[in-house]
């Protein structure tokens, strides 16, 4: 046998043993973190509406969830942290918490890397626009409302335990909030943001 064809066979064991432990399912722990780039919109407060636009930001999160075996499906209970700088006629911080549930659907290719589509469909725990400027100034919060994600990415087994993966989503919120501060005052502004994530998987 040549020198070639043993590293031939190599590669072909490798990527083997990495589309076994794909099909091996079982649960999963999934933490990651990337940018949030929240869209600009229209802030109705206390009668008057303002254009603001919201910088790149921050957003976190973790999951606890189940690979089906020998399936392309996996699904999965969400936590995720937004948080988003406005600036405009009104400036202040922009933040949500959402537990959401997701389903991914993985295509059928050979190695250790996983395209993947995904949906989610969820709650929102909190929402609240810290507004800074005056003489709006205060926190203006809300907690439920429905929400929405769409995911597209991939997945990169390292070996039967440790995965990574990269992701775009788009995310929104069913309804455009209504946020409320201690004095009765409402502030209405549309949620709706595309992220980049980055994250490990821990299999289990």
């Amino acid at each position: 046998m040549t020198a070639r064809a043993t590293v031939f066979g190599v590669i072909l064991a490798c990527l083997g043993s990495a589309a076994a432990a794909q099909d091996s399912g079982g649960f999963t722990l999934r933490a990651f973190g990337g940018l949030s780039d929240l869209q600009g919109t229209d802030v109705s407060l206390r009668g008057i509406t303002s254009a603001i636009s919201f910088s790149s930001s921050a957003i976190a999160g973790g999951a606890v969830g189940y690979d089906y075996p020998d399936s392309p499906w996996r699904s999965e209970v969400e936590f995720v942290y937004r948080s988003s700088e406005a600036s405009g006629k009104l400036s202040g911080d922009y933040a949500s918490t959402s537990i959401m549930l997701n389903g991914r659907y993985s295509f059928p290719v050979s190695g250790p890397v996983r395209p993947y589509v995904g949906a989610g469909i969820g709650f929102i725990t909190e929402i609240d626009f810290d507004v800074t400027s005056q003489p709006n100034a205060g926190q203006y919060n809300d907690r439920g409302g429905l929400a929405g994600q769409i995911m597209l990415g991939a997945d990169w087994s390292l070996n039967e335990t440790w995965t990574l993966f990269g992701e775009a989503r788009y995310f929104t919120t069913a309804d455009t909030p209504t946020l409320t501060n201690s004095a009765g005052n409402t502030l209405k502004a549309s949620y709706r943001s595309t992220d980049l994530v980055a994250g490990v998987i821990f299999n289990f």
